[in-house]
């Protein structure tokens, strides 16, 4: 070390235990149970060149702001590696303060060399809490209504705001509580506040809510700051609210279905059993006054859907489906649900599903039939120029959903299969849904097809699909027409 005074600097000082520094916080904040004892503040060791002796000691002297502060150390004896600091005592501790520490060492051959300072923050003076003692604000409606079930399907979760208080400080650490009972301390959360959380909100949970039940419910929090000086009053004013938010008991299980067998989850319906009705009947307890039911019949959207909120006349709880929206399903399972919207709110309750096993609709369907015929036999001589026609009545649960391919066949003179595709993926129009198939005279198997045919059967087959050529059936799912052909 040089011999006069050297402007080099010494590292800074330092306070083991003091607080991390928080971006727009105080540095170096002194934690309040530090400050029960002289504080004790570290240097950094340094080198002199010679150890000290009785006759040429060295110093090391604390300041605070440029004064000393603290006693000052003095060795005679080489130094101990742990005695490298000097103690500030607790009567210098007493009051709030941002002191710059430095140190100074005078080496045993006179020279002297200051320390780069510190800042540290000495607080001991807690928040001072907004109006009405702190008390938590909620929002009118709660303080008017109380917490309802309604309010919390749209309010998850419930938010306080704290009344701004003196003085904020990124830091400061608060534990807010939902009681059952006054100063229970049942604690719902806790956070550190940072720099951009004024103004300081809390959240009550909408399951902690539920879980603490209906009643009257205290809602209260405790602040402290960074330094761990509690807030000025210590426990703010209590915020009494009413609670009444437990759901209201729905049935929500699966519906029935009529005519459909079974008293599982998945039940069976028999397309070709004689239905002159459809209904889905709901649980009585699905629903309270006034909310909206509304049943679905298949995934909305999709072929042979149907969606109703009305009930069926004479029949409560009931929802009629149309026949027409039957024969889609068939060979499916078909799922079938209803939901229930609140009157406040708008809020949805979804039931469990019933899945509905829709039998192959493959009985009761009409015949096709050909113009002119006699006794089962096409004779090609009574056959117009025009072709053959073809009829169809129509059909159970049809709709214009449905798909018909009809193909007329036989054997050419070579012997060899041969077919003609009178209707390919034919979409029913009105006319045809009302009335059928071909009795507009529209639907024939041209006169050339017929005479390239061997003179002995003829055949007319009828595919259709039910729910828009999504699926179709491998073989001919009406009932056949086989017929003689002759000259």
């Amino acid at each position: 070390m040089p011999s006069n005074k050297s402007d080099a600097l010494f590292p800074p000082p330092w306070v083991e235990g003091s607080l991390a520094n928080l971006v727009g916080g105080a540095l170096n904040v002194i934690p309040l149970d530090l400050l029960k004892a002289p504080l004790r503040v570290d240097v950094t060791p340094w080198d002199s060149g010679s150890p000290p002796t009785p006759g040429r000691p060295e110093t090391l002297m604390l300041m605070w702001d440029g004064v000393q502060v603290g006693a000052l150390k003095q060795w005679t004896a080489p130094i101990a590696a742990d005695d490298y600091f000097v103690e500030i005592p607790v009567q210098d501790l007493k009051n709030d303060a941002t002191p710059d520490l430095t140190y100074r060492v005078k080496a045993y051959n006179g020279a002297e060399q200051d320390s780069a300072p510190l800042t540290i923050t000495l607080d001991l003076t807690g928040p001072s809490l907004g109006a009405d003692r702190g008390a938590l604000l909620f929002d009118d409606e709660v303080m008017r209504d109380g917490i309802t079930e309604d309010y919390l399907n749209r309010h998850d979760p419930v938010i306080a705001l704290l009344p701004d208080y003196q003085t904020f400080v990124p830091g400061d650490y608060i534990r807010w509580f939902w009681d059952t009972q006054l100063y229970e301390n049942n604690l719902v959360a806790e956070k550190v506040l940072e720099q951009g959380d004024l103004p300081v909100t809390v959240e009550i949970p909408g399951d902690v809510i539920l879980d603490r039940g209906d009643g009257a419910r205290f809602a209260h929090y405790l602040l402290c700051d960074y330094a761990g000086n509690p807030s000025t009053p210590v426990e703010p004013k209590v915020v009494q609210l009413q609670v009444d938010a437990a759901p209201v008991p729905r049935d929500l299980s699966w519906p029935e279905v009529s005519h459909a067998v079974g008293e599982e989850q998945q039940v069976v319906l028999d397309l070709n059993s004689r239905m002159t009705y459809m209904r889905v009947k709901v649980p009585t307890g699905a629903a309270l006054p006034g909310e909206t039911i509304e049943v679905f019949w298949g995934e909305p959207g999709r072929v042979g859907s149907y969606q109703t909120s009305a009930e069926a006349s004479g029949f409560p709880h009931e929802y009629e489906i149309p026949l027409d929206r039957i024969a889609p399903h068939s060979g499916k399972v078909l799922t079938v649900y209803f939901e229930v919207t609140e009157t406040t709110g708008g809020n949805v309750h979804t039931s469990l599903s019933r899945l509905v096993l829709c039998l192959p609709l493959n009985q009761g369907l009409p015949r096709p039939d050909v113009h002119p015929s006699s006794n089962d036999t096409v004779y090609l001589s009574q056959v117009p120029a025009d072709g053959l026609t073809i009829t169809l009545a129509a059909w159970k649960y049809i709709h214009a959903d449905h798909r018909v391919t009809l193909v007329v066949g036989g054997v050419d003179t070579q012997g060899q299969p041969s077919t003609q595709e009178v209707l390919k993926e034919h979409a029913l129009t009105p006319a045809e849904v009302q009335n059928g198939l071909g009795f507009d005279d529209t639907v024939k198997a041209t006169k050339p097809f017929l005479m390239s045919l061997k003179r002995d059967k003829l055949s007319v087959r009828v595919f259709v699909s039910f729910d828009q050529g999504e699926t179709w059936p491998e073989e001919a799912n009406f009932p056949l027409l086989d017929l003689g052909l002759r000259d």
